[in-house]
C-alpha cells in the first residue's frame, strides 16, 4: 500500500509532465496550422482579386469584340511592338524631305495632316488603319516616310522640339488594319 501511495504522486507528476508536453506540442501545431490557414486565406483573397480582374478584362474584350463585329471594314487586329518616333510637318522650321514632302499640310494618302491623329507607317499598314498607342491615343495611318520601316511608327506633333525630345521609344501598340 505504501508503494502505491508513493507511486500515485509520481504517476500524477509524470502525467502532468506528459500533458504539459503534449499541450505544448499541440499548441505549436495549432500555431503552425493557424499560420498555414492565414497564408491560404491571403492566397485565396489574391485569387479572388485576380479572378475579378480577369472577369473585368473578359468584359472589356467582349465589348471590344462587339464593336469590332460591327466594323465590317476591319480585316485584322494585331498587337505589335513598334519603334515610335514623332515628326512635326506643320512646324515652321520643319525641313522638306525630313518632315514632309511637297505640301506640308497634305499626307501621302492625300488627307490633311491632323496633329495628334495622323501617323506615318510602313507600307505593310494600309492607309486608314488605326493604331492605339498606350498613353498617347488613337492614330490613323495617313502618311509614309522614306526612313519608316514595317515596325516603325511616326506620330505627328506640334513642334520639332517635342519630336526631338521624344526620341525613339519602343511600345506595344494595337493595330486595327483596314
Amino acid at each position: 500500500m505504501k508503494k502505491a501511495v508513493i507511486l500515485v504522486p509520481i504517476i500524477l507528476a509524470l502525467l502532468v509532465i506528459l500533458f504539459s508536453f503534449w499541450n505544448s506540442q499541440l499548441s505549436n501545431e495549432l500555431e503552425e496550422k493557424q499560420q498555414e490557414l492565414k497564408e491560404l486565406m491571403e492566397h485565396n483573397e489574391a485569387l479572388k482579386e485576380e479572378k475579378q480582374n480577369l472577369k473585368e478584362e473578359r468584359k472589356m474584350i467582349d465589348k471590344l469584340n462587339q464593336i469590332l463585329n460591327r466594323l465590317d471594314w476591319v480585316e485584322k487586329l494585331e498587337v505589335r511592338n513598334m519603334n515610335i518616333t514623332k515628326y512635326a510637318p506643320l512646324d515652321p522650321n520643319a525641313e522638306e524631305g525630313m518632315c514632309y514632302s511637297g505640301d506640308r499640310n497634305i499626307t501621302a494618302s492625300g488627307s490633311r495632316v491632323e496633329v495628334g491623329i495622323t501617323a506615318a507607317a510602313g507600307s505593310d499598314l494600309p492607309f486608314g488603319s488605326l493604331i492605339i498607342v498606350p498613353d498617347k491615343g488613337v492614330y490613323k495611318v495617313q502618311d509614309r516616310g522614306g526612313a519608316i520601316g514595317n515596325n516603325d511608327l511616326d506620330l505627328t506633333t506640334h513642334s520639332l522640339d517635342n519630336a526631338q525630345s521624344w526620341g525613339v521609344q519602343e511600345k506595344e501598340v494595337l493595330i486595327i488594319r483596314r
